[in-house]
C-alpha cells in the first residue's frame, strides 16, 4: 500500500502547486476578471455538490417543491398534444351516492355492474374499475355483477374492461415475488376472450405524504395456479394506452423480457426495453420499476370561475373530463351520455373509502390519480430528466448569468434578480421539455441561489473586515 500513498501524496502537491500557480496569475488580473473567475468557480462547486447529493433527501425535497410549483402552473391546462389526447368520464360514488346506498361495508356489487353496462352501452372505449373485488360480498349482487361481466365478455364489444388487482406479500418467504391476489370473477376473466384485463394501481406516497409517482408495471407470482406462474401486471395507465393504441400484444412481449424465471429467481438484470405508446410517446420498461412522475394538469374541484379544457372528439369539441355521480346513473339509466372514445373510470371519493390522497393540486380521489397518470402516459410519455449534455449547458449559461449578476449587485439584489430570471425563464423552457417527455432540472439553480448568495454575504463580511483591518495598520503606521 506504500505505492498508493505516494500516488496519493503526489496528487495533492500536484493539485497545491495549479492552485498556487492559479493565485499568482490571478493576482495580475483585473479585479473584475479575478472576481468573475472566482464566482465562476463557486458555482460550479455548488452544481458538482449538488448533483452528489442528487439523492438526499435535502435535494429531493427540494426537487419535489419546485416541481410542484411548475405542476401546478399548468393547472387544468389544455392538452400539450391535441392529436392524443382522449376524454375521460369519472363515475363518481360521492358522498351523495354513498349514503343513498344506505353507506354499505362494500360497494354493491349490483349497481358496479349498473355503471359496468351504463359506460358499455354507451359506447365507452375502455372501462377502468377502482373498486376491490377481491372479496365476494353479497350472493345476491355477486352473482349480478357475475352475469354483466359474462356479458361484457361474450357481446364482442369494442369496449375494453379493465379491473385493478391488488398484490401481497408470499406466505413463502422463498419467493421473491409478490404473489396477485384472487377474487371470486377470476373464473370470468380467463375465458372473457380478450376483452377483460387486470392492472395494478401502483401509486407510491413521498416523504410528505403526496401521490407524485406512478410505476409502470409488477411483477406478480401466480399461486392459484397447480404450478406457480410468474405474470407482469400492468399498470392501469400502461394498460390503457395499450388498448387504445392497439398495442397489447407489443407490451406483453416487451414485459415478458423483463420477467425473471420463477417466483423464487431474481429479477434480471436485463436492459431497459423503449416501448413505443405512439408517434413521439414513449416508456422505458426496465427491471427496477422505477417509478415515472405524474404531470397533475386535471384537478378534481374547480374554482370559481374555473373551467376544463376540450379535446377534439371526432367533429365536435368535449371536455377532457366530465364527472358523473353513481347514483344518477344507477337510478336514471335512460339520461344517456354519448361515450364513444371516452375512457371510463368508475372509483369512489367519498370520505368512509379511504381512497382519498394528497397531490401538488391538492386533495385527490385515487380514479382521478390514475386519470392523471393515464393523461401524462399518453401525452407526454414517460416524464424523465433532460440529458446530461443538455442539462450542463443550460446549467453553466446559469453559472454565468449568476456570476455576472452577483459581480455587478450585492448578494441581496443579485439573488432577487437571479431568482426573477429562473422564474421567468421556468415557464417556456418547462413547456418545451414537456412536449418531449422531459423535465428542466432548475433545482440545482435554485439551490445554488441560496448557496451563493450565502457566500457571497460571507465574503462581502470578511472583506468589509479586512479592509477595516488594513485601514488602522495604514493609520498606526501613520502616527508612529
Amino acid at each position: 500500500m506504500k505505492w498508493f500513498g505516494k500516488i496519493g501524496r503526489r496528487i495533492r502537491a500536484a493539485i497545491h502547486r495549479t492552485f498556487r500557480a492559479l493565485f499568482r496569475l490571478s493576482r495580475r488580473w483585473p479585479e473584475n476578471v479575478r472576481s468573475l473567475v472566482v464566482s465562476l468557480l463557486l458555482g460550479l462547486a455548488v452544481m458538482t455538490l449538488i448533483a452528489v447529493m442528487r439523492d438526499s433527501p435535502w435535494v429531493q425535497h427540494a426537487e419535489n417543491v419546485g416541481l410542484d410549483w411548475v405542476f401546478a402552473r399548468y393547472r387544468g391546462s389544455a392538452p400539450i398534444r391535441p392529436d392524443t389526447a382522449v376524454p375521460f368520464a369519472f363515475f363518481e360514488i360521492d358522498e351523495k351516492s354513498f349514503r343513498a346506498w344506505g353507506e354499505p361495508l362494500y360497494t354493491p356489487r349490483d349497481k358496479l355492474a349498473s355503471m359496468i353496462r351504463y359506460a358499455r352501452n354507451n359506447g365507452a372505449a375502455v372501462v377502468v374499475v377502482d373498486v376491490a373485488l377481491e372479496i365476494a360480498a353479497n350472493d345476491v349482487m355477486d352473482l349480478a355483477l357475475r352475469q354483466e361481466l359474462e356479458n361484457f365478455a361474450l357481446l364482442g364489444s369494442p369496449s375494453h374492461l379493465v379491473l385493478l388487482r391488488g398484490v401481497r406479500r408470499a406466505e413463502d418467504d422463498a419467493q421473491t415475488l409478490p404473489e396477485r391476489k384472487t377474487a371470486f370473477i377470476d373464473d370470468i376473466v380467463m375465458r372473457s376472450h380478450g376483452h377483460i384485463h387486470l392492472a395494478t394501481a401502483a401509486i407510491s406516497l413521498g416523504d410528505d405524504g403526496k401521490v407524485r409517482n406512478s410505476s409502470a408495471w409488477e411483477p406478480v407470482c401466480r399461486n392459484d395456479l397447480p404450478t406457480p406462474q410468474v405474470q407482469a401486471l400492468p399498470s392501469a395507465p400502461l394498460l390503457v394506452a395499450a388498448l387504445l393504441n392497439d398495442r397489447l400484444s407489443s407490451l406483453d412481449a416487451a414485459l415478458g423480457r423483463l420477467l425473471p424465471t420463477s417466483c423464487n429467481a431474481a429479477m434480471p438484470r436485463a436492459p431497459a426495453v423503449r416501448w413505443v405508446v405512439s408517434k413521439d410517446v414513449f416508456v422505458n420498461l426496465d427491471a427496477t420499476r422505477r417509478a415515472s412522475r405524474i404531470f397533475y394538469t386535471i384537478p378534481w374541484q374547480l374554482r370559481p370561475q374555473e373551467a376544463r379544457p376540450t379535446v377534439k372528439l371526432g367533429a365536435e369539441s368535449v371536455p377532457l373530463l366530465i364527472r358523473i355521480p353513481a347514483e344518477r346513473i344507477v337510478s336514471q339509466p335512460a339520461l344517456a351520455e354519448d361515450l364513444h372514445g371516452y375512457v371510463v373510470v368508475i372509483g369512489a371519493s367519498h370520505a368512509d373509502s379511504r381512497d382519498l390522497y394528497m397531490t401538488p393540486l391538492g386533495e385527490m380521489p385515487g380514479a382521478l390519480i390514475l386519470i392523471n397518470a393515464m393523461h401524462t402516459l399518453l401525452q407526454v410519455g414517460e416524464l424523465r430528466p433532460l440529458n446530461l449534455w443538455l442539462s450542463a449547458v443550460i446549467q453553466i449559461a446559469f453559472i454565468i448569468v449568476m456570476s455576472l449578476t452577483f459581480q455587478r449587485w450585492n448578494s441581496f439584489l443579485g439573488a432577487a434578480a437571479v431568482l426573477a430570471v429562473i422564474v421567468l425563464g421556468i415557464m417556456p423552457l418547462s413547456l418545451w421539455g414537456l412536449r418531449s417527455g422531459m423535465w428542466l432540472d432548475f433545482v440545482a439553480p435554485l439551490l445554488a441561489v441560496q448557496v451563493f448568495q450565502i457566500v457571497k454575504t460571507v465574503q462581502g463580511g470578511l472583506d468589509s473586515k479586512a479592509t477595516e483591518v488594513r485601514k488602522r495598520r495604514r493609520i498606526q503606521r501613520r502616527t508612529k
